[in-house]
Formats: structure tokens, C-alpha cells, sequence
């Protein structure tokens, strides 16, 4: 069991299986209005499903997706009210299961710049951002470690989940250690997830209860996700360590 430092965060992580634990929303995000913006971070160790589509967070119409895809690459996309792609890019390397923690954080704005680093590196890579409105409330459900049908399940240790229609410019470093402080670990985003803007984000996730199911309760505002085939378990690693 991971304890918390009163000088320092040390998150815990829950266990993705890959086979029967997922996230389902069953509903539509509560406040995620269309909009051009957008940031999503998390950590991740991958356990396995090398060169299988796994999913971060998706909307049911896939109007708005990350997923680990079959190229071993971290991967956004997302459409327009007329289901046109206007968004996509994906990392420079890829990556497979293994020990290694990763700090994978996106951010957008589709007036004219997009950022991707992992582990507080840019891994940017391949390009499509039209000046259009994402169709974020098209989708009546979400899933979070797989797809809100269940398809393409995550096989990964996974913590603190934090996505909201807000840009940040992540080339520069202070916004970066918003998210990923000067020692390669988590920040602490409070137990609201009002860290990085002062206000509680659409959606975050984060393992800080007695009881790992509770990662599903959301500490943000778009409402709570339910525990699909599961339960989850505790992680027996952490990026705090």
C-alpha cells in the first residue's frame, strides 16, 4: 500500500487487465460542450497488447479517441459535427510492454498548435489540425481502458487521468511541471483536479481512496464512470517510485 508525504505526491496506480476491466460512462460527459481545445494526461506502464489497439478514453461515436493503436504509438483523433477528421497526431517512437512508467500528456488548440510530450519529451509527430469545432457532445457514452462497448481493452498499470477543454503550450517547461515535476514524477493535482487551472477539470481520475474501484468515482464535473468486468486491483508499481 502507497502512503502520501505530506512534502511530496505519491499517487497509486490500478491494474487494466486487458480481458474483462474497463471504464463506462453511460452517459454523455457532463459540461463538455463542442469546442477547438483540449488537454489529456496520464501514466501508464504497459503490461501487454503489443501492436493491438488498446483505448485510453474514447467517445462512443468516436468522435474523440486516444488509444495505444496497433503501430505501438500513442495516437489522437477527433472529428467535426459532419464526422470529418480534423485532428490527428501520434508519438515519433513507439512503445511496448515493459517496467518503464510514461507520463503521455496531449494538448490542442485547432486554431493552430498541437503538443505531445512523454516524459517531458516532445515526441510529436504527423499532423492534421483544421481550424473546425470538435463534436466532443456527440457521443451519449465514454469508456476509459477500453472502448464503452468494450472493445480494444487496456493491458497497462494506469494512473491519474485528466482531460478538460483547456490548451496549454507545452514548450514551455512551466506548464509542462504542471503535470510532470522536476523529478520525473507526478504532480499533485489536489484531490479535485484544479491544480493546473484553478478549476476542477471535465475529467479526472485518480486512485487516492481505500478501495481501487473507487478510481472510477470522477473527481472532476462531467460525471462518474462505473467499473465494467472488473474489479480493478491495486498496481504493485507507481510512477511516484
Amino acid at each position: 500500500m502507497f502512503i502520501w508525504s505530506k512534502r511530496k505526491f505519491k499517487c497509486r496506480a490500478v491494474v487494466f487487465d486487458g480481458t474483462n476491466d474497463y471504464l463506462t460512462r453511460g452517459a454523455a460527459l457532463t459540461g463538455l460542450a463542442d469546442g477547438k481545445e483540449g488537454t489529456c494526461s496520464f501514466w501508464i506502464k504497459l503490461n501487454g497488447g503489443d501492436a493491438g489497439a488498446m483505448s485510453i478514453i474514447e467517445g462512443a461515436t468516436r468522435a474523440f479517441w486516444i488509444q495505444r493503436p496497433a503501430d505501438n504509438t500513442f495516437r489522437i483523433q477527433a472529428y467535426n459535427a459532419a464526422a470529418a477528421t480534423i485532428l490527428v497526431y501520434y508519438t515519433s517512437t513507439t512503445y511496448t510492454a515493459g517496467a518503464t512508467w510514461y507520463h503521455v500528456i496531449f494538448s490542442w488548440n485547432q486554431a493552430g498548435s498541437c503538443y505531445l510530450y512523454v516524459n517531458d519529451v516532445s515526441r510529436y509527430s504527423a499532423q492534421t489540425l483544421t481550424n473546425d469545432t470538435i463534436d466532443y457532445d456527440a457521443s451519449a457514452d465514454w469508456g476509459v481502458g477500453g472502448q464503452s462497448g468494450g472493445g480494444q481493452k487496456l493491458n497497462a498499470d494506469f494512473a491519474e487521468l485528466w482531460f478538460d477543454p483547456t490548451a496549454f503550450n507545452l514548450s514551455v517547461e512551466a506548464n509542462r511541471r504542471l503535470f510532470y515535476d522536476q523529478f520525473g514524477k507526478p504532480t499533485d493535482l489536489k484531490d479535485d483536479g484544479s491544480g493546473p487551472t484553478g478549476s476542477s477539470p471535465i475529467l479526472y481520475l485518480s486512485y487516492r481512496s481505500s478501495t481501487p474501484a473507487n478510481f472510477a468515482v470522477n473527481r472532476g464535473t462531467g460525471g462518474n464512470f462505473a467499473v465494467t468486468g472488473g474489479p480493478l486491483t491495486e498496481a504493485a508499481t507507481s510512477p511516484s517510485f
